[in-house]
């Protein structure tokens, strides 16, 4: 009875709409009908119906249905397509190590594969995915090619692999123990983008994680620092980069009690190297290499520290760096700025900053000299 209803229901809406006049009922008198007798209403619709338009309605809607049907399937093709044409960033991994395998291929082609492979290795998942397809061999080969750009960028492509990612940089030296080794020597080649990228993907390697931090230290690590940071050929750049992965090694290596002798001794051998850095380096530098100074003090006995730092008139040489930064600070204040920008937080975060790093210099020039040796031991 409720489908009779239904049926009922809509008929009259036709009607009401296309009905001859004189012949729709109003919305009280079908109601009523349908109460009374729901199967009079019925033939009377029936009777009164245009059986070419109700077949028209039917045809219409069959045909909507087929048409959402066909464009429905339409997309699906179009996807399907589409999922073909554009490779997955597996594929396009396999296929950039594909390239570096050929032998046959020009070096821009391989720098070109080598940029590639940056890109899709920033993501960790690929990262980790990239030695299954091959990855590790390929990059570790293109590390000892003849050209130096495609080294370079394969280094690149390696730090960015692995840094941050454990899982890869176990990977990579259980698979190429000899790769901690290969990029040290890459920071003695006359090429100083190998300097950079070399140590750049070295640091990524070493830092966190422990079994690689000891195969480093196994492979003369600390000593391949110590000549690094000591060496002024290099420029400034990499020595405070070689600097900067010494402190992170000093920090991760436990409380001052465990950490090892020979940590401890390439320690005292750094603060010289350190000191003299700081009296070349602008600001921007000045406050890491303090940072490293300071974890060195404080991880180490400091007599042992103070006295290493005598032997370069440590005292002397920061208290110079601080009366070159307290000047800036000095000028920086005394600048005249228009309304605008003294309104703003720009001048006073650049003087703020220069006196926090003016005040450090002063704290360490005055541990360093004589009298601040005898208060400290």
């Amino acid at each position: 009875m409720r489908r009779i209803h239904v049926l009922l229901a809509l008929l009259w809406m036709f009607f009401a709409i296309h009905g001859p006049r004189g012949m729709a009922m109003d919305g009280r008198q079908a109601a009523e009908a349908m109460e009374e007798n729901p199967e009079e209403l019925l033939q009377w619709a029936l009777n009164h119906s245009d059986t070419e338009a109700l077949k028209k309605m039917a045809e219409d809607a069959r045909l909507g249905k087929e048409d959402a049907v066909r464009r429905i399937q339409d997309i699906r093709e179009t996807m399907e397509y589409l999922s073909k044409q554009v490779p997955s960033d597996a594929e396009e991994m396999r296929q950039f190590v594909e390239i570096l395998e050929n032998e046959t291929l020009d070096v821009q082609t391989k720098t070109d594969a080598l940029e590639g492979l940056q890109f899709l290795l920033e993501s960790i998942d690929n990262a980790n995915d990239f030695p299954k397809l091959g990855g590790v061999e390929a990059l570790h080969s293109m590390l000892q090619e003849d050209d130096v750009k495609v080294r370079s960028h394969a280094a690149h492509a390696l730090g960015i692999a692995a840094a941050n990612n454990p899982k890869f940089q176990l990977t990579m030296i259980d698979r190429r123990p000899t790769i901690l080794r290969t990029l040290m020597e890459m920071t003695k080649m006359e090429d100083r983008a190998l300097h950079k990228k070399g140590l750049y993907a070295l640091s990524a390697l070493v830092r966190n994680v422990d079994e690689v931090q000891e195969l480093f230290y196994a492979q003369g690590g600390l000593e391949f620092l110590e000549t690094l940071v000591d060496d002024t050929s290099k420029g400034d750049q990499i020595q405070i980069r070689a600097l900067q992965l010494f402190s992170d090694l000093l920090a991760q290596s436990g409380k001052k009690e465990h950490i090892s002798e020979a940590m401890h001794s390439s320690s005292v051998n750094m603060v010289c190297p350190s000191i003299e850095l700081l009296s070349r380096a602008d600001v921007a530098k000045i406050d890491d290499i303090l940072r490293v100074v300071h974890s060195i003090i404080e991880k180490n006995d400091k007599r042992m520290v103070l006295d290493s730092g005598n032997r370069c008139n440590a005292g002397e040489v920061v208290g110079k760096a601080y009366e070159k930064v307290a000047a800036d600070a000095g000028k920086l204040r005394s600048m005249e700025y228009d309304h605008e920008l003294r309104e703003g937080a720009e001048e006073e975060s650049g003087v703020q900053f220069l006196d926090d790093l003016a005040a450090q210099l002063r704290e360490l020039a005055a541990l360093f000299s004589f009298k601040g040796r005898e208060q400290e031991l």
